[in-house]
C-alpha cells in the first residue's frame, strides 16, 4: 500500500527543471533603489563634467539636492510623487528656463560655454523631474537617454584632464547599471506585477485613519508576483558572473580611452 501511495503522488516541485520561486516586492523595492542610486550618483558626476567647462556650479549642486529628496523621499519612503499633470508642469518649467538662459547666452551676453551650459540644463531640468516621479522601466530607460546626452554635451565643453578623470567612474557605474537595469528589465518581462502604482498620499493619510480612528485593523494586501528562474541560473556563482562581466569592462575601458583621446 506504502509503494502504491508513494508511486501515485505527483512529482514535487525540486524536481521540475524549472522551479517557481516568490519574487518579494520588498526585493523589488530594493533593486529599484539600488537602480535610482546609480543613476542618482551618474546624474550629478556627470552635472560636475559639465559644470568643470563652463564655470557654473549651479547643475550640479541643483540635480544634487533633487537626488538626494527624490531617493529618500520618494524611493524609500515612498511619501512623495509627482502624477502626470506635475511632471508636464516640471518639463515646461524647466523648459522655459533653459530656453531663456540659451536666449540671453546667444544675444545678450555671447558666450559659447553659456549656450553648452544652457543645453545641458534642458537635459538636466527634465532629469530632476524624473527623479521626482515613482521609478519603472520607462522612467529609467528615460533618465538613460538624458544621461547619455549630458555625456555628449559634457565632451564639448571640457578641454582638461579632469574630463578623463571624471569618465573613469562614470563609465563604471554605468557598468553596474547597465547589469541592474538588465536584471530589472527582466523581472519586469517575466511579472509586470512588481511596477504596481503607488498610491497617492491622501489615500494613504485615509487609510491609515480608517485602520486607527475606526478601529478596522484589516491588513492592506500585498501583490505576490512568481517568477520562473531555471535551476541551472540560481546555480551559477558570483565567479560565473565575473566572468562575465570582464568583456564588458574590458569593453568600458576601451571606449573611455577612446572617447577622452
Amino acid at each position: 500500500t506504502l509503494n502504491r501511495t508513494s508511486r501515485s503522488k505527483p512529482r514535487s516541485r525540486s524536481s521540475l527543471p524549472e522551479t517557481l520561486c516568490t519574487m518579494d516586492p520588498i526585493d523589488a523595492k530594493h533593486l529599484r533603489s539600488r537602480l535610482t542610486l546609480h543613476f542618482a550618483v551618474l546624474a550629478v558626476l556627470t552635472a560636475m563634467l559639465v559644470s568643470y567647462g563652463s564655470g557654473s556650479f549651479f547643475l550640479p549642486a541643483f540635480i544634487f539636492v533633487v537626488c538626494v529628496f527624490g531617493f529618500f523621499v520618494v524611493d524609500l519612503l515612498e511619501l512623495f510623487a509627482l502624477n502626470r499633470v506635475g511632471v508636464f508642469i516640471g518639463m515646461t518649467i524647466g523648459t522655459t528656463v533653459a530656453i531663456a538662459n540659451y536666449i540671453y547666452s546667444a544675444f545678450y551676453a555671447p558666450s559659447e560655454s553659456g549656450q553648452l551650459h544652457s543645453v545641458a540644463g534642458l537635459l538636466i531640468f527634465p532629469e530632476a523631474v524624473l527623479f521626482l516621479q515613482r521609478k519603472n522601466l520607462r522612467v529609467f530607460e528615460q533618465l538613460a537617454i538624458f544621461l547619455l546626452l549630458e555625456m555628449m554635451v559634457a565632451a564639448l565643453v571640457n578641454d582638461n584632464l579632469m574630463f578623463g578623470v571624471l569618465l573613469i567612474p562614470i563609465v563604471l557605474l554605468w557598468v553596474s547599471s547597465l547589469f541592474l537595469f538588465s536584471r530589472y528589465a527582466t523581472i519586469v518581462h517575466i511579472a509586470p506585477d512588481v511596477e504596481v502604482p503607488m498610491p497617492k498620499l491622501a489615500e494613504l493619510l485615509y487609510a491609515r485613519f480608517i485602520r486607527k480612528i475606526m478601529g478596522d485593523e484589516t491588513k492592506p494586501t500585498v501583490v505576490e508576483s512568481r517568477l520562473i528562474v531555471p535551476s541551472s541560473q540560481r546555480q551559477t556563482g558570483s565567479s560565473a558572473r565575473f566572468l562575465q562581466s570582464v568583456p564588458l569592462g574590458i569593453a568600458a575601458i576601451v571606449f573611455s580611452m577612446m572617447f577622452f583621446y
